[in-house]
């Protein structure tokens, strides 16, 4: 059986935070907070992960709804170089619904390509 959870208060960021204690106040470091945390995410169905991985995981749902990288990079994750974002995170920036290449589709570039077809055949 799962210990109960410690109590945790969504507060719509009362005073600047998210998560208060049972007095009503902030947790005074990570290490107050860590356990909470942990049964927090254990008693919805989640695996264990470190409170810093949101940050990430935050990061990477911004991308993948087409956030701008730039943006993303600079001043959401205070990386100085986008190289960085992109290291860590290019693998969730496509975007799936978005048409690709669909200059290809134009009738001009058909016209095109099949002329440049018959010259090569011929």
């Amino acid at each position: 059986m799962r210990k109960k959870l410690v109590f945790v208060k969504l507060t719509g960021l009362k005073r600047g935070y998210i998560f208060l204690n049972k007095d009503d106040k902030r947790y005074k470091n990570y290490d107050s907070f860590a356990q909470v945390w942990k049964n927090l995410l254990i008693q919805n169905g989640y695996d264990w992960r470190t409170f810093y991985q949101t940050r990430h995981t935050f990061a990477s749902i911004m991308l993948q709804n087409g956030e701008e990288l730039i943006w993303v990079s600079k001043i959401m994750l205070g990386h100085s170089e986008v190289t960085t974002t992109l290291k860590h995170y290019a693998k969730f920036i496509v975007d799936k619904k978005k048409k690709r290449a669909t200059f290809l589709t134009q009738k001009r570039t058909n016209n095109v390509q099949n002329e440049n077809l018959k010259l090569e055949s011929a």
